[in-house]
């Protein structure tokens, strides 16, 4: 995976178009193999603000894969 900046505490991943579909790809193919769900989340600012106001939905952007 490319760089990580965290930003509001949110881990945010630096990827290209062709390197998130890549990442995708990877993260299917991982939860077929374990039967694990993965959580793919897109942020924006709003979800960040909302985020610093809301433990929970912080905890959800931070764990998201």
């Amino acid at each position: 995976m490319t760089s990580t900046v965290p930003i509001m505490g949110v881990p945010i991943h630096r990827l290209s178009f062709d390197e998130c579909l890549e990442e995708i790809a990877a993260l299917v193919d991982r939860g077929r193999a374990s039967g694990r769900c993965q959580q793919v989340v897109t942020v924006n600012t709003d979800f960040l603000v909302q985020a610093a106001k809301y433990p929970d939905e912080h905890a959800i952007l931070r764990s998201a894969d």
